[in-house]
C-alpha cells in the first residue's frame, strides 16, 4: 500500500435530488455519495488508526482507483492485517528457541515474543516512527535487542518500511527470507549486534 503526497476527495457537491456527492470526472459522470466517501475514510482509519485525515487522504489519493476498487483494496488490506494477527498469535503461543551467535539455544519468553509481535503490528499499521531520506518519508521497524533469528515468516507486505534497526542482539542471523517483505528498506542499522552472517537479501534492498 503506497503512502505519499495527495489530498482527500474534493468537497461534496449538492446534487439535483438534494443528496451530497462527489464527481469523478471523465465521461461517465458517476457520483460517489457522501456515505461511500465516509466509508472509505473509516476503512483507512480502521487499518491505520494514528493517521490524520490528511494522511488518510494520501493513502486514497495514491491508490488512484475508482471508489469500488478502492474499497476492494482496503478490504484486502483488512484481511491481510487479520492474517498477520493470526500468524503472530500462533507464533507467540508456541515454544521458540533462539540460537545465539555464541552459546547454547535459549527459549524465548512469551513476553519477548509478544513485544516483537506488537512491534510488527504497529509497523504494519504505520504506528511506528517515521524516517526521512531526502524527499522520501517512510517508517521504521525497531527490533531492539530481540532475538531476530526466531522472527516468524511473514505473509504481510512491509514495503512502507524504510528503516530496520537492530541493536545489541545476540542472535547469529536473520531468518531466511525475512527481508523479502521489506524490499524498500533504505537503512539497515546493526549496532553492536552479533550477527555471524548478513541477510542475503541485503543486495536487493533499495
Amino acid at each position: 500500500t503506497a503512502l505519499g503526497s495527495g489530498y482527500w476527495l474534493v468537497t461534496p457537491l449538492r446534487l439535483a435530488d438534494g443528496r451530497l456527492g462527489y464527481t469523478l470526472g471523465g465521461r461517465s459522470g458517476h457520483l460517489v455519495e457522501e456515505n461511500r466517501a465516509v466509508l472509505l475514510k473509516d476503512l483507512v482509519s480502521e487499518l491505520f488508526p494514528t493517521l490524520t485525515e490528511t494522511q488518510a487522504g494520501h493513502v486514497l489519493y495514491r491508490m488512484k482507483l475508482t471508489p469500488e476498487l478502492t474499497a476492494r483494496a482496503l478490504f484486502r488490506l483488512k484481511a491481510e492485517l487479520q492474517t498477520l494477527r493470526n500468524d503472530l498469535e500462533h507464533w507467540v503461543a508456541r515454544p521458540v528457541w533462539s540460537q545465539q551467535a555464541v552459546g547454547p539455544q535459549v527459549l524465548v519468553s512469551t513476553e519477548v515474543k509478544h513485544a516483537m509481535s506488537q512491534a510488527l503490528l504497529r509497523a504494519w499499521r504505520r504506528q511506528s516512527d517515521t524516517v526521512h531520506f531526502g524527499e522520501h518519508t517512510g517508517y521504521e521497524l525497531n527490533l531492539k535487542a530481540w532475538p531476530v533469528d526466531v522472527l516468524p515468516e511473514l505473509s504481510a507486505d512491509f514495503a512502507h518500511i524504510s528503516s530496520l534497526r537492530l541493536s545489541n542482539s545476540l542472535s547469529g542471523k536473520f531468518p531466511s527470507g525475512f527481508l523479502q517483505k521489506f524490499h524498500n528498506v533504505r537503512a539497515l542499522t546493526l549496532a553492536n549486534s552479533h550477527l555471524a552472517e548478513l541477510p542475503s537479501e541485503i543486495s536487493s534492498l533499495t
